[in-house]
């Protein structure tokens, strides 16, 4: 736990290449373990190390771990507060249609019964203004239908 909460100093330490073939598979399996801290860690490391990992992996790798421990953790406050928090740092990184299909629906399933939780999700959904435009002329229905 101690070594994925201070991944971002690893990170900054290690060559590039060993970033990739070492320490990120170390950060990615983190999200299998079925200590809620681990998992807990292992969200805050993305957060605070999302600008070594390439879009790629965050897609096809990141996004799905987040959403499984998501699942499996809604009603831990601290988990959620996590996620939303490595979402808000990898959202640059997202496809629109991951944002679309992925994202918002994730969103939408959050408990809304912390007040941070609660303002966390506004400033997401306010963030989203550009992405309701396109919503609105692809899919024929505004963001807050969605």
């Amino acid at each position: 736990m101690t070594l994925l909460e201070n991944l971002h100093i690893i990170l900054e330490k290690t060559p590039p290449g060993e970033v990739r073939s070492e320490i990120l598979p170390l950060l990615f399996n983190s999200f299998e373990s079925n200590t809620m801290q681990i998992q807990s860690a292992a969200l805050l490391a993305v957060a605070n190390v999302y600008e070594y990992v390439d879009e790629v992996s965050i897609r096809r790798m990141v996004l799905p771990k987040i959403k499984t421990v998501f699942e499996k953790n809604q009603s831990d406050i601290k988990i959620m507060t996590n996620v939303l928090q490595c979402v808000e740092r990898v959202l640059d990184k997202l496809e629109k249609s991951q944002i679309i299909d992925e994202v918002l629906p994730m969103l939408y399933e959050i408990r809304l019964s912390d007040p941070e939780i609660i303002l966390r999700i506004v400033r997401k959904f306010f963030s989203f203004d550009l992405w309701s435009t396109i919503i609105y002329r692809n899919y024929g229905c505004g963001l807050n239908k969605m």
